[in-house]
């Protein structure tokens, strides 16, 4: 659905029209994406079937692990691209070292947080005519159902004085951060989705529904190149540092991680110590919000799945790509140009120019329930 909103004619094209790219034999973005997610998937189930914690785990265990995973994966069909030829050998070693580096991160984070993985990959709504938990369904005004479906890529908890807190961690390719004005205009739907429908059946996956956001975080899949000064400092780490949204709550800080020293950041999350040893929010960082606030933005999220779902329906369409304020554009990758011949230097095409606002007019809007932001 978010691109619907990014233009409504790229979603007819690619969903209504089911227009596709022509397929060149290699390898590609989508390829690689699920190379990473079902390699880190099965690492994580791994190391949970063993029956120890990452953070335990010595660095000869886990090479040994991945490196066994790693070879059953390019071994199968799917993969087999990858050994057509010596560039292809290539990129299978990066891909490799890149899922290889994402263990290595995945443990450093281990080892300084309370947020455990307890589910991977978990599928809602029925994917591929297999259904997987309930996710969310919402009334249409025809007498229909909005049925939505997708893939959680990890779901954390932590527990501590009697409060379990939950998260959503999204694998991403490319570095991603979360904007409230994108939520808003109905641009990044899926991460608040993922954590709407994690607490909605909280019960069935985690065994009680008496549990508190803690965020919805997304984790760039990188193998990064170090400045000589950041390599110095020992900033690898702080390469992987979640983005995303954060609960702002005092106790939880100390779950997400606790290992700063005072006047420190943490390498995990936007978190300081201060030099009383209290932990603290960063205020450059303008993605903390309240319980109240993130119950305003799951409740205005269903409101934009179920006004596109029912403008679609009517059969809407208009030739109206996004144009931030940033200059982000929905044209910019768009697989559809040559077929919509867009050009902003006619009269009767124009963008859907996004408005920015300050958070809390964004909020008091949601709060209202406008959802027909334009």
């Amino acid at each position: 659905l978010e691109s619907f909103y990014e233009c409504e004619y790229r979603f007819f094209a690619g969903f209504g029209l089911r227009l596709q790219e022509r397929e060149v034999y290699g390898i590609d973005p989508m390829m690689t994406g699920s190379l990473f997610h079902d390699a880190l998937d099965r690492f994580l189930k791994a190391v949970n079937a063993i029956g120890t914690d990452l953070a335990d785990l010595s660095t000869q265990e886990r090479e040994e692990l991945i490196e066994g995973l790693l070879k059953e994966i390019f071994g199968e069909p799917q993969y087999g691209v990858l050994a057509s030829s010596a560039r292809m050998n290539y990129l299978r070693h990066r891909l490799g070292k890149t899922v290889s580096k994402m263990t290595w991160a995945l443990q450093q984070q281990q080892q300084k947080t309370r947020l455990r993985p307890v589910k991977t990959e978990v599928a809602f709504g029925e994917i591929a005519g297999k259904p997987g938990f309930p996710g969310i369904n919402l009334p249409l005004s025809n007498g229909g159902t909005l049925k939505v479906r997708g893939k959680i890529d990890r779901i954390d908890v932590a527990q501590a004085d009697g409060k379990t807190w939950l998260a959503v961690v999204d694998y991403k390719s490319g570095d991603k951060s979360f904007s409230l004005l994108e939520a808003y205009y109905g641009l990044a739907m899926q991460l608040i989705t993922y954590l709407d429908v994690a607490l909605q059946d909280a019960e069935a996956l985690i065994g009680t529904d008496e549990v508190r956001p803690a965020g919805a975080y997304y984790m760039c899949i990188q193998d990064p190149v170090l400045k000589p000064e950041e390599a110095l400092q020992n900033q690898l780490l702080s390469k992987y540092r979640m983005k995303g949204f954060y609960l702002k709550d005092g106790s939880l800080f100390a779950e997400m991680d606790d290992t700063p020293e005072p006047k420190g950041t943490s390498q995990l999350f936007p978190l300081t110590r201060d030099v009383k040893g209290v932990l603290k929010n960063s205020a450059q960082t303008k993605t903390f919000y309240t319980d109240e606030e993130i119950q305003v933005l799951r409740q205005f999220n269903r409101k934009k799945m179920q006004n596109a779902a029912e403008r679609i329906v009517t059969g809407e369409l208009a030739l109206n790509p996004f144009l931030a304020p940033n200059g982000k554009r929905a044209c910019s990758f768009c697989p559809f140009r040559s077929a919509c011949s867009f050009d902003v230097m006619l009269k009767e095409n124009d963008y859907h120019r996004l408005v920015n606002q300050s958070q809390e007019a964004l909020f008091t809007d949601m709060k209202e329930g406008d959802s027909n932001a334009e």
